[in-house]
């Protein structure tokens, strides 16, 4: 695990004034996007702690639609005293008050599959509570898909947080989780079977819907040689001593290589985009890394 991902980690390890600090900040969001009117569903750690195992974070992660909602989000908080930057505009608006992040989401997933917000998934919301906070939180089931989509081999912990949504025990809904499985199925099919090694259950019909018999092998992507170069700059930003990073995600976009991820200085950015320019010197490189300082402090995940 590198540096950065221990911070990472160590900022969504749940410390003892997090309530203290987040819900003041939960509250205001929560009003805000309310008086806006706009359809919403909080999702990340929050998420997962009200439906699953407790993971509650210092970051508030809200899924809305791109376009009007999103920007008008974003201003609505900027107005109530946020600050704010509009980070991404294929999937991510970001704001925050104080040490307490704010993920405006449009788009959630991976590159292997996105999820927009859509009425299905607004129609299965459901209110939750922390502290006196009353808010609107995503379904396990369109949670899981999420999490499921976002599990990489350094974020781990997206990976549990599905898994522990099906051993906490609330009812889970098998033919919607079926229906909204079908953006990958065969990646929910192995977090499932996973669950079954690890003695949750899973119906044999919900495999079955996921992995019939005779299952044709997913379009090629119209750009054959991305996935070749994809992994041909991610282990270069890996290897070059000038990045050595790992957790550095790096995706097609309109033919646009773009890269995203946090590392511990400027220059380590800086040294992104020269060493994917080196790997695929005719693509276009669009860098929009953050900088955030190491910190000391290690933290090791736990399967409870």
């Amino acid at each position: 695990m590198t540096t950065n991902e221990d911070e990472r980690e160590r900022r969504e390890g749940g410390d003892p004034d997090t309530l203290d600090v987040f819900l003041p900040v939960l509250a205001r969001v929560v009003r805000v996007v309310e008086r806006l009117g706009i359809p919403h569903a909080f999702m990340g750690g929050m998420a997962s702690t009200i439906h699953g195992r407790d993971r509650l974070t210092h970051d508030i992660d809200i899924l809305v639609r791109p376009g009007d909602d999103a920007v008008a989000l974003l201003h609505a908080l900027a107005a109530d005293g946020f600050e704010t930057e509009r980070r991404d505009e294929a999937w991510l608006y970001k704001a925050n008050l104080g040490e307490v992040l704010v993920d405006i989401i449009f788009e959630a997933g991976a590159d292997i599959a996105r999820v927009r917000l859509d009425d299905e998934m607004i129609a299965h919301t459901r209110m939750a509570t922390l502290g006196d906070v009353e808010f609107r939180v995503l379904a396990p089931e369109d949670l899981l898909v999420i999490k499921v989509l976002a599990h990489k081999e350094l974020r781990s912990r997206h990976w549990f947080d599905a898994l522990g949504l099906l051993a906490a025990g609330h009812p889970i809904d098998w033919v919607y989780l079926v229906k909204r499985a079908r953006v990958a199925p065969e990646r929910v099919a192995s977090l499932l079977l996973y669950a079954r090694g690890e003695r949750l259950t899973v119906p044999d019909e919900v495999l079955a819907a996921l992995l019939p018999a005779g299952a044709a092998e997913p379009e090629p992507p119209p750009d054959a040689s991305a996935p070749y170069e994809l992994r041909r700059v991610h282990e270069a930003l890996a290897e070059d001593p000038r990045t050595a990073e790992l957790e550095v995600d790096v995706a097609l976009r309109d033919g646009e290589l773009v890269l995203t991820g946090v590392v511990a200085t400027d220059a380590r950015r800086e040294a992104l985009t020269e060493v994917a320019r080196d790997v695929v010197p005719n693509r276009p490189v669009r860098n929009l890394a953050t900088v955030e300082p190491p910190s000391a402090e290690p933290h090791v995940e736990h399967l409870s």
